[in-house]
């Protein structure tokens, strides 16, 4: 199977056996695709249900996604490179894989092509690859180490977890073994010499994740003020929103809801820091914990403390992919969000659309050369629009003319009619709850949820608007934005 893609870091992932039989499947995905940026995914489980890539979008983040496949040749069309990806499911009754690995050492590529192969080998290479339970088999070990030196590759040393799978046992017979791996050949190794492998934590599988990342991470970081959906789920933020939304600040009704929003977001954004901090700094605090007393448990699997430790920081990471879930589905911007329902599916199959279709790593300019740089993508972004959208001069209306007027007397009188509490509260409510939010960074979800303690200033200024008392518009730029208001009559 050919695949092409194009990518700044080229991060394929892995997930072993019972990867997709627990309930946080689809979060833990969800997590490994968005958070972590996927090129690549491949599921090893041959009990995989509920991923039919035609129902299920999560598969559209990736730049390819397969089943029932032997091999991938991938080829990197930002970085100019080439090599042919091979993901192995061992059998898990050891007497079979002699065949598997004599059948694979007939794939290894003709004249030293670059190669690499990873997933679950359901092997261990040396006795130190496993603790717990019985000795591994010597016959079976030798043979996997006579493929992996028959097909001339070597393992990867892997960050995280030294043990890729575990029986979870809660007794003396935990067992511990490193079935997973990566192994690449000597010429794959010398077009991607930064390659690092990391082993996640195993939370709800058997298996470890195991992601390979062939190139450095570059990191974008741009973001203003936006009221967070997740934020609805504290207990504390309806009471917060009450006493921190103030109805009266100034006279002026326009500059009141301004000073208004403005003062609350100052007081959220403080708020926020404190209770819910960065999400991608508590995805990695909680990584880590559960990867720490995961590694002590290996070397201490007799200990009850540490058994119960992993359980404990399990459920807080399950928990934490849980409200990662609104998180993402913001960003997916999608038209509605039911706040503390288990929308997994549909979620997972929406969040991760939007990111996808809006990925750009290239563009050609006015004169047809590729642009790359993220700042440089952006300039001719704005730089076109402008071409096109300048004026050229002034716009004739004669046409308004010939058009026949298709309201009536009744009709007008109801659009004149002035605007009521009821109106104002359907129209807040039938906007979607994620869209965008305006320059204020207030999304419709917020003002929804929040309708009773923020009616009284959203029904003023929407009354003072209807009876010309003021007019305003929004001047934006990409990095902020400004309400501004004037004179009746003065709209631009």
């Amino acid at each position: 199977m050919a695949n092409a893609f194009s990518s700044a870091t080229g991060i394929v992932a892995t997930i072993g056996n019972q990867g997709s039989s627990w309930p946080g499947f689809f979060a833990q995905v969800q997590h490994l695709v968005v958070a972590l940026r996927l090129d690549i995914l491949c599921i090893l489980d041959t009990r995989i249900s509920d991923f039919d890539p035609a129902t299920n979008k999560i598969a559209s983040k990736l730049s390819v996604y397969f089943d029932n496949v032997d091999f991938v040749h991938s080829d990197d069309i930002a970085n100019n490179k080439s090599w042919v990806h091979t993901f192995v499911y061992g059998y898990p009754a050891k007497r079979m894989q002699l065949d598997l690995w004599n059948e694979i050492e007939t794939w290894k590529p003709q004249n030293d092509d670059s190669w690499v192969l990873m997933g679950d080998f359901n092997n261990v290479a040396s006795s130190e690859e496993k603790i717990g339970g019985r000795d591994p088999n010597t016959v079976y070990m030798h043979n996997f180490v006579s493929f992996l030196n028959n097909i001339n590759v070597t393992s990867l040393p892997a960050e995280g977890l030294p043990f890729t799978w575990s029986n979870k046992h809660q007794d003396q017979t935990t067992i511990f073994e490193k079935l997973d791996r990566v192994v690449a050949n000597p010429s794959w190794l010398q077009i991607f010499p930064s390659a690092c492998v990391e082993n996640l934590p195993m939370v709800g599988s058997d298996h470890s994740p195991v992601v390979l990342t062939t190139l450095p991470v570059k990191v974008i970081k741009t973001r203003s003020f936006r009221v967070e959906a997740v934020w609805q789920t504290h207990s504390d933020f309806p009471d917060l929103v009450r006493n921190s939304w103030k109805e009266t600040i100034e006279d002026d009704p326009l500059k009141n809801f301004v000073a208004i929003s403005n003062a609350f977001s100052n007081y959220i954004s403080s708020w926020s820091k404190v209770v819910f901090g960065n999400f991608l700094n508590n995805s990695t605090k909680l990584q880590n914990d559960v990867n720490f007393y995961q590694n002590q448990l290996m070397m201490f699997p007799d200990s009850i403390y540490l058994k119960n430790k992993v359980l404990e920081t399990n459920r807080e990471l399950m928990n934490f992919y849980q409200k990662e879930e609104i998180y993402w589905a913001q960003r997916a911007k999608e038209n509605w969000l039911s706040l503390g329902d288990n929308n997994t599916k549909y979620f997972h199959t929406h969040a991760t659309i939007r990111k996808q279709k809006n990925k750009i790593v290239g563009i050609k300019n006015d004169l047809d050369m590729w642009i790359t740089d993220y700042d440089d993508i952006a300039s001719v972004f704005v730089q076109s629009f402008k071409n096109r959208f300048s004026s050229a001069g002034n716009m004739d209306f004669s046409f308004c003319d010939i058009i026949n007027g298709g309201i009536s007397d009744i009709d007008n009188d109801l659009i004149l009619a002035p605007a009521t509490m009821l109106e104002v509260e359907k129209a807040v409510n039938s906007i979607g709850s994620l869209k965008a939010p305006g320059p204020d960074g207030l999304n419709a979800l917020f003002f929804q949820k929040n309708w009773e303690s923020l009616k009284g200033s959203i029904f003023s200024l929407v009354t003072n608007f209807f009876d010309n008392k003021i007019d305003c518009y929004y001047a934006g730029s990409r990095k902020g934005s400004e309400l501004y208001w004037k004179p009746e009559g003065s709209r631009p």
